[in-house]
């Protein structure tokens, strides 16, 4: 049995992985585990692998087996040039998320709109007189300033629809603490690349017909309340109005579109919109019958199903969850920068802003990790995380931007030839000058010009010394 496969066995789990620092939970899903409670799912043991396993540091792994055959194809000189692209790669395809985005926003802009002028079709109008309507015309008016002063840049007034008044309201639920969002999904493959669990951790895990996956969010996409307000508002119709939500099927969705009916009944002929903006903020969740644990279990779209109010932009695992989590991330660092954090080098308060958050969750203000990066760059030694007992490596474009291109490429090309020096079992191909890997008998071959040679004197294969 070679290293390979016993390093293979090794990392095999029994049944999943956990992930901690994505907060990813993976379990192979099981039919009589689903009828329990969610909160006994969840609570059930399961066998764990720590991410630190599928992470090996190059310099240390070389140091320690001089003579490994597992070579990280990383340390390949062709391969540093990707490195060195990362940013660009990054940047075009972030311009490209956003087209998409756009793209995506007008299709649901006009798919809202459509609803809304069929159920103002079917809807039936009283007729009332010039006065009550310009007393609802003021009425209308008064109470989208007031909703414009109160939720700011949450609420977006539309453009009129045929003389009517129309607005979007962005509702963002108070969360509960510990929240953790969870689905069914029949395959890693493909759906759980794309929401960040990776390749190897797929293949451990892809055994299993089907999985059961949980992860923590303390913050959540919002709700989207639009509505069209008819002549008769207020005083004789409620608003026509749909509701969207991305972590919501259209069943879900349609019993809180029947509370809303509910709300006006209970206060008709008044203004109801910030009344339904705040129970849908406040106690939509409960009403729900939500605790701490959200279902995602529900990715058809069900168009023919449910009030035609109700708008769930649902599309599937491998787009919703990584949507998800990406707006969770982008409101937890948003609230970081807006408050003020402690340095744990220079023990100075700063403003978010002004700090340096790595992957491992660590954060250090600007100017300690700019001059911590460049003793260690002038060293010639991995950058790893300054917390203590971490040891996590500063992934390469943060190093890029803390040391400038120039340091930076100085320092990567002296790390990079350190680590070929202290791999003992790494040959220059004498053709092409390609890094090669030599077995035990000093058999080498180039894996660009597949010349076959001996490691010792760089001579055509030979059998023998």
């Amino acid at each position: 049995m070679n290293k390979n496969s016993k390093r293979s066995q090794h990392r095999k789990p029994k049944q999943g992985i956990r992930i901690e620092e994505n907060k990813w939970i993976v379990k192979p899903y099981d039919e009589e585990n689903q009828n329990l409670p969610p909160q006994q799912q969840l609570n059930n043991d399961f066998s764990t692998m720590p991410i630190s396993e599928f992470i090996q540091p190059s310099l240390e792994s070389a140091q320690k087996h001089p003579k490994s055959n597992g070579f990280d194809p990383n340390h390949h000189r062709h391969v540093m040039e990707e490195t060195r692209s990362e940013v660009s790669f990054k940047k075009e395809k972030q311009q490209e998320e956003e087209v998409r985005e756009s793209d995506k926003s007008k299709d649901e802009v006009d798919d809202i709109r459509s609803r809304l002028e069929g159920i103002k079709l079917v809807a039936q109008e009283p007729k009332l007189s010039e006065e009550q309507l310009s007393v609802n015309d003021k009425l209308q008016e008064e109470e989208i300033l007031a909703m414009e002063a109160i939720y700011g840049e949450n609420i977006i007034v539309l453009d009129r629809e045929d003389g009517l008044r129309s607005f979007q309201i962005n509702i963002h639920i108070e969360v509960p603490d510990k929240l953790v969002m969870s689905t069914k999904i029949s395959s890693l493959c493909g759906e759980a690349e794309s929401a960040g669990v990776g390749s190897e951790a797929m293949a451990i895990a892809d055994n299993s017909n089907g999985f059961f996956y949980s992860f923590k969010v303390q913050y959540l996409p919002p709700i989207v309340l639009t509505c069209l307000l008819p002549k008769a508002y207020p005083s004789h119709s409620a608003p026509f109005f749909t509701i969207s939500a991305l972590w919501l099927d259209v069943m879900r969705i349609s019993s809180l579109c029947q509370m809303l009916d509910t709300i006006w009944t209970e206060q008709s002929g008044q203004e109801i919109v910030y009344p339904w903006v705040d129970w849908l903020q406040n106690s939509s969740l409960s009403y729900l019958e939500f605790d701490n644990i959200i279902p995602l279990d529900s990715f058809e779209k069900a168009d023919n199903a449910g009030d035609r109010r109700a708008i769930s932009e649902s599309v599937s695992p491998n787009v919703d969850i990584p949507s998800i989590l990406n707006y969770n991330d982008d409101k937890c660092n948003e609230k970081f920068c807006q408050n003020l954090h402690q340095c744990c080098i220079c023990l100075s308060e700063y403003a978010g802003t002004k700090f340096v958050r790595l992957p491992c969750k660590h954060f250090f203000c600007r100017n300690c990790m700019e001059t911590y990066s460049t003793m260690h760059a002038k060293e010639s030694v991995a950058i790893l995380c300054p917390q203590v007992k971490c040891g996590e490596l500063v992934p390469p474009g943060l190093v890029r931007s803390l040391l400038g291109d120039e340091n930076f490429e100085h320092w990567e090309s002296k790390l990079f030839h350190m680590t070929l020096d202290s791999m003992s079992d790494l040959v220059d191909c004498p053709r092409c000058e390609m890094a090669c890997l030599e077995d035990d008998d000093h058999l080498a071959q180039c894996p660009k010009c597949f010349f076959a040679f001996c490691g010792l004197c760089r001579d055509r294969f030979h059998v023998g010394v």
